[in-house]
C-alpha cells in the first residue's frame, strides 16, 4: 500500500512538472536554433567587431528590468526590449543583417 501511495504521489510530481519541462526545452532548442543562424550568416566575420561598428546599441535602463536595444541615429524610440545582454547583442546582429539584405535588394 505505502509503494502504491509513493509511486502515486511520484506521478503526479511528474505530472505536475512536466509543463516547466517542456517549456524549459522548448526555449533551450529555440536559442540553439537562433545561435546556429547567427552563426551562419556571420560568414567568418568578427562578431565583436561588427557590433562595434553598427549604429545599434544596448544599455541597461534604470528601472527596466532587461536591456533596451535601440538605433544612435534616432535616439527619441527604442527598437526591442530583452532580458539579458545576449538577446541584445542577437538582436543588434538580426537588425544589421536585415539591413544589409534590404542593401543587397536595393543594388540589385
Amino acid at each position: 500500500m505505502l509503494t502504491i501511495l509513493f509511486f502515486g504521489i511520484l506521478w503526479m510530481a511528474a505530472l505536475a512538472l512536466s509543463p516547466l519541462f517542456f517549456s524549459w526545452l522548448q526555449r533551450t532548442i529555440k536559442m540553439r536554433l537562433n545561435d546556429k543562424q547567427i552563426e551562419q550568416k556571420l560568414a567568418g566575420r568578427d562578431r565583436k567587431k561588427l557590433l562595434a561598428e553598427s549604429p545599434y546599441r544596448y544599455d541597461h535602463w534604470q528601472g527596466d528590468d532587461g536591456y533596451r536595444v535601440f538605433d544612435e541615429r534616432e535616439m527619441d524610440r527604442y527598437l526591442a526590449f530583452v532580458h539579458t545582454a545576449k538577446e541584445a547583442e542577437d538582436t543588434i546582429l538580426k537588425q544589421i543583417f536585415a539591413d544589409e539584405a534590404n542593401d543587397a535588394i536595393l543594388l540589385d
